[in-house]
């Protein structure tokens, strides 16, 4: 056949004459040309690639090459290989069974040189396995390509040994948890299993796959069965476990991913885009004082689900842009659970199961604290400042540094300090070291016995050294009055710890009438040198410290738990537990901030940290910071308004530029999970009373405005005292299905239903804020941001005196008129509540509040509030007869007085009451007409003097009618 000729009449069209274009283009575009170009395009791709491939991986001749699968990897899946090694070569990478590349000006942070091969050379294979209805079993062999080339025993790449035999189970626990298991195995002998396939197990919300038979590599892969969607996949990366190193690689189900602290990072959303390694490791460092190896994954469906390594050991995690996620762990064990949700609140409830409910504070604890280290001098002018200014507060700590190190001991000015506070209805905080001196003087000094510690000692309640032979010892220097202790280290793993720590935390308690601790440097700290040889293969990356040792104890000291280096993370977790199991019987009621936290840390207290500098990115980060805790199941979390430190950005004699960022903070202070102002010792006083009066009357303000709030804060902490959910939260918390929320963390939520707005950079003048859901009202006065009814982007001025706040339609918030304590709040406070209506047609709103009891014996009551039928308000009082003669006897207030609600756009004629008594029948409705006040732009109706005993009355009803506009 004559392609040419039957090619060239297709171009022609209408008896067009052909052109030199169209020739040169037949030419080119003929079946024969087309055959010619894959014929030379195939030949040169098979002479270029060889070639390519050996300038790209040259290779020494002499050099053994161990790698089991190729090297020729895109850069996202370059896992890296020997982690952490120092001086590493072609040669040394080569012999680990590793890639080489190093490419000329990559980045430190960019794609690793030495990385492992895909497939992997470390791995482990299958040798027999059981599939069960619910779960996926095997034993499994350890397998490294380069040491089987070079026939050794199989080692991880840091040339300690692999477990030879390890077990794997993946279990649905539960219809929304599966757990992955990795670990020695019993003394059991091995068959094999001659069964070779894939294989997956449906449940009715996750669905579990890995394989079976013998020499298949064993993986884990989740999935949600609804979609299909994975949400944990093993099977790439290497699998290496050995005593001391464990390491496994996870792709997650998108980049959206929050957690993996604490760990200093400037935004919620982690990235992906070659970010340093970052160790949960817990020591005196700021945003590193716990260890939360939990995360939450947004799914591209907005589904969300969780992800908890269950380890107290150190661990580092690397997030590289597959995406994927490698996990390094100093253990020999795996323990991974994967949450299903699909919720966030879903996945906070499945989480804290595990952990532990965050404990309900003391109502005083939601109130304004003080504290200060070295400057028990300025306390007495503080606290008569403080009270001549009528600035609300509730606890001050007289002096941080009173009982250190001498935890069971107070000075003569604590003691009157204490006093002082009590006799003005207020309460005592004092901070806590978990050291133990070895002598009741400083070094330098007589040596004197202290009993606690001799007690401890002979009880065997004291961390020992690596080979038992003695109690592990460091220094805790007391940088304000310049001395330093010799001390030792209790070992809150034991259980008989709590018997030796009862007398004296009641004995403290009482004689100092002590209401709470911050307990801190409970990393646990050591001011002393580095006395330690931990010979550990791997050190997860600490910034600027080579081991793990510095500024802490040995990590191979012994506790009852076993070694330290496996439950170091849970040092402050386990001290915090022992002072509440101390005092749990006699001071029931105890507040508990702990510097270290971990995984179940909410159960015994929240979490309150210092080493914060007064500066703007500070501001920030602090934030940032308090999000991730409420995610962590730590709903009462903070860090010190306007820092603890000065700030090398704000030169201690510039006092405007420093009021004008804390004055920043401080309008936050309304909405924080925990308020605290503290300064260190040597730095700037920042409580209120210590600035300008100018600043003073505006501080004023905000103390005060975080008492109004005071109702609303209650209620959110029994919420997560119930289920976890934080207080405190990002908007992707309550609008997961809107990935525009995804990457904002400079906007906050209250609760579901307050929107926080803050300036947090200096000199700025516009908040550009995103309006997620259907509309929101200003919280003040209920104009919308916006007319129209949508998520949308808004540009607005930074107001002068307050935070932007916006409330959810559909919601209500309660709060109280604020008073200077929450004692006398609770006598003088007369409630109110702020109903914000659907801007949809046809009202609704709807909303809680838990009003605090006492104690367990008298617990939360709580009163609802729902908008039905368009135009009625029912109020319903849930308050039991018990919970009602305890207020009554302590004249505390239960009385409803004003009702404010948004979004009305029609002129109101008339507003009922009806009530209805405790037990009894309804009363005949009321009219309303005085004083009721209605507005139409904004569209906003006040029923004040509603007055409602919600003890007296089980019901209410507010009934409005309303006249069209024309």
């Amino acid at each position: 056949m004559d392609y040419e000729k039957d090619d060239q009449e297709q171009l022609v069209e209408d008896n067009r004459p052909i052109t030199w274009k169209d020739r040169v283009s037949d030419a080119l575009t003929s079946r024969p040309a087309l055959f010619t170009y894959l014929t030379v395009t195939c030949v040169t791709i098979g002479l270029l690639i060889p070639m390519w491939f050996l300038i790209y991986y040259p290779l020494d001749l002499e050099m053994p090459i161990y790698t089991r699968g190729s090297c020729m990897i895109a850069t996202k899946y370059r896992f890296p290989c020997l982690v952490g090694e120092e001086n590493t070569t072609d040669l040394t990478c080569a012999l680990a069974g590793c890639c080489w590349y190093d490419e000329e000006g990559s980045a430190d942070q960019g794609p690793a040189k030495c990385f492992h091969s895909m497939p992997a050379s470390y791995t482990y294979k299958m040798h027999n396995s059981t599939v069960g209805p619910n779960s996926i079993s095997a034993d499994l062999t350890a397998y490294s390509f380069a040491d089987t080339e070079a026939r050794r025993a199989v080692r991880t790449p840091y040339n300690n040994s692999a477990l030879p035999h390890v077990t794997a189970s993946v279990t649905i626990a539960e219809p929304e948890r599966v757990l992955l298991e990795m670990g020695p195995p019993p003394a059991v002998a091995l068959t094999a299993n001659s069964d070779s396939h894939p294989v997956s197990v449906n449940g009715s919300v996750l669905t579990i796959a890995s394989n079976t038979g013998p020499e298949w590599d064993f993986f884990a892969v989740v999935s949600r069965t609804s979609t299909g969607q994975a949400l944990v996949d093993t099977r790439l990366g290497a699998t290496i476990v050995s005593d001391q190193y464990t390491e496994f690689t996870v792709v997650p189900a998108s980049t959206a991913v929050y957690g993996l602290g604490q760990a200093f990072h400037s935004t919620l959303r982690r990235t992906f885009d070659w970010p340093p390694r970052t160790a949960m490791f817990g020591r005196s460092r700021l945003f590193s004082e716990g260890s939360h190896p939990f995360y939450m994954c947004i799914e591209p469906s907005g589904d969300v689900h969780g992800v908890y390594l269950e380890t107290s050991a150190p661990v580092e995690v690397q997030l590289m842009p597959g995406p994927s996620i490698t996990f390094r762990v100093l253990d020999s064990r795996v323990k991974l659970h994967v949450l299903a949700g699909p919720t966030p609140a879903d996945v906070t409830d499945q989480y804290t199961q595990l952990v532990g409910r965050p404990r309900l504070p003391p109502l005083w604890a939601l109130g304004f604290h003080l504290c200060r280290e070295g400057d028990v001098g300025s306390f007495d002018t503080v606290m008569e400042q403080m009270v001549a200014s009528r600035i609300p507060f509730e606890s001050d700590c007289v002096d941080a540094t009173a009982l250190l190190p001498l935890g069971f001991e107070a000075s003569e000015e604590f003691l009157n300090g204490s006093q002082k506070l009590h006799g003005m209805n207020r309460h005592v905080m004092a901070a806590v070291a978990p050291h133990l001196p070895l002598y009741r003087d400083p070094v330098g000094e007589e040596n004197t016995a202290y009993p606690p510690y001799e007690d401890a000692d002979v009880q065997g309640l004291l961390l020992r050294n690596d080979n038992n032979t003695d109690n592990v010892y460091g220094e805790l220097y007391d940088l304000s009055r310049n001395r330093t202790w010799n001390v030792s280290y209790v070992d809150y793993s034991n259980p008989a710890t709590v018997g030796w720590a009862k007398p004296l935390y009641q004995g403290l308690i009482t004689n100092n009438s002590i209401d709470g601790f911050f307990l801190m440097r409970n990393t646990p700290t050591n001011d002393g040198e580095d006395m330690c040889n931990d010979s550990l293969p791997f050190v997860p990356n600490l910034g600027d410290s080579k081991t793990l040792s510095n500024g802490t104890v040995c990590m191979l000291s012994k506790q009852a738990s076993g070694d330290h280096l496996t439950s170091h993370n849970r040092y402050g977790q386990e001290q915090t537990r022992t002072v509440r199991e101390a005092t749990k019987d006699t001071f029931p009621s105890l507040m508990l901030t702990s510097t270290s936290t971990s995984p179940g840390s909410g159960l015994q207290g929240g979490h309150f940290a210092t080493g914060m500098t007064a500066d703007w990115t500070s501001l920030s980060l602090a934030l940032v910071e308090t999000l991730e805790l409420g995610l962590y199941g730590i709903p009462q979390s903070g860090y010190p308004i306007c820092g603890s430190r000065n700030s090398t950005s704000i030169p201690t004699d510039d006092t405007e530029r420093l009021e004008t960022l804390c004055l920043l903070w401080y309008q936050l202070l309304p909405y924080l999970p925990l308020a605290v102002s503290h300064y260190e010792a040597g730095h700037l006083p920042r409580n209120p009373t210590q600035m300008s009066s100018s600043f003073k009357l505006s501080v004023l303000a905000q103390v005060s405005q975080r008492y109004v709030f005071i109702p609303y804060h209650y209620t959110l902490l029994v919420e997560a005292s119930q289920t976890g959910v934080p207080p405190l939260r990002p908007l992707w918390y309550e609008f997961a299905q809107d990935n525009a929320t995804w990457d904002i963390d400079q906007q906050l939520l209250l609760g579901p239903a307050l929107m926080i707005a803050p300036a947090l950079t200096e000199g700025q003048q516009i908040v550009e804020l995103y309006l997620p859901g259907s509309c929101w009202y200003e919280y003040f006065q209920g104009f919308r941001p916006k007319d129209d009814i949508g998520p949308g982007w808004v540009k607005l001025p930074v107001p002068a005196q307050q935070t932007l706040i916006y409330q959810r339609a559909g919601s209500v918030i309660f709060n109280q008129q604020a008073s200077e304590t929450l004692s006398q709040q609770r006598v003088d406070g007369i409630y109110s509540a702020t109903v914000a209506l659907t801007c949809e047609e046809g009202y609704q709103a709807s909303g809680t509040l838990y009003l605090p009891g006492d104690d367990a014996a008298i617990g939360p009551g709580s009163v609802t509030v729902t908008v039905r039928d368009n135009s009625t308000v029912e109020i319903v009082s849930g308050l039991s007869r018990p919970f009602c003669d305890f207020y009554y006897n302590h004249n505390y207030t239960s009385v409803l007085k004003q009702v404010q609600i948004f979004g009305i756009t029609e002129s109101v004629t008339n507003v009922t009451l009806a009530l209805t008594p405790a037990g009894g029948a309804p009363l005949p409705p009321t009219v309303l007409t005085d004083p009721i006040h209605q507005t139409l732009e904004p569209p906003a109706l006040i029923v004040q003097d509603v007055n409602l005993d919600w003890c007296r009355f089980e019901r209410a009803e507010i009934t409005w009618t309303v006249a069209e506009l024309v």
